[in-house]
C-alpha cells in the first residue's frame, strides 16, 4: 500500500471499515486485500446489511466466494445483496443462477440476472 501507512492493505481495510468517515479510504485499499480478508469483510457487510461496504468488497472476492454469496442472498431472499453481487459473477455462474431462478419460478431474480447479462 503506497502512502504514509505502515499497515498492510488487509489491516487498513479492517481498520477503516469501522470508521464511518473512512469509506473513501476503504474503497481505495479494498482492491489490494487478500481474497480471505475480502470474504471476511464481505461477510460482515452482508450480516450488517451494509450495501456500501458490500458493493466495494465484492470485486476483491474470489469467484467461488462471490457465487456463495449470490446463492446465499438468493436463498435468503436478500434482493439488495443479490443485485450487488450479480454484477461480479462470471457468466457461467450468472447462467447457473438464472436457470435456477427460472426453474424455481423466481421471476424477480430471473430478471435481475437477465438484465445484468444484457446490460
Amino acid at each position: 500500500m503506497e502512502g504514509p501507512y505502515t499497515q498492510t492493505a488487509d489491516e487498513l481495510a479492517e481498520k477503516t471499515y469501522d470508521d464511518e468517515d473512512s469509506l473513501l479510504l476503504y474503497a481505495s485499499v479494498i482492491d489490494e486485500v487478500s481474497p480471505r480478508t475480502a470474504k471476511k469483510l464481505g461477510e460482515r457487510a452482508y450480516e450488517e446489511d451494509d450495501a456500501a461496504h458490500f458493493s466495494l468488497t465484492t470485486d476483491s472476492m474470489s469467484e467461488d466466494d462471490r457465487m456463495a454469496f449470490a446463492v446465499r442472498a438468493y436463498e435468503e431472499d436478500n434482493v439488495t445483496m443479490f443485485s450487488i453481487i450479480c454484477d461480479e459473477l462470471t457468466e457461467a455462474h450468472r447462467k447457473q443462477l438464472e436457470d435456477r431462478a427460472k426453474k424455481d419460478n423466481q421471476e424477480m431474480y430471473y430478471y435481475i440476472l437477465k438484465n445484468k447479462e444484457e446490460g
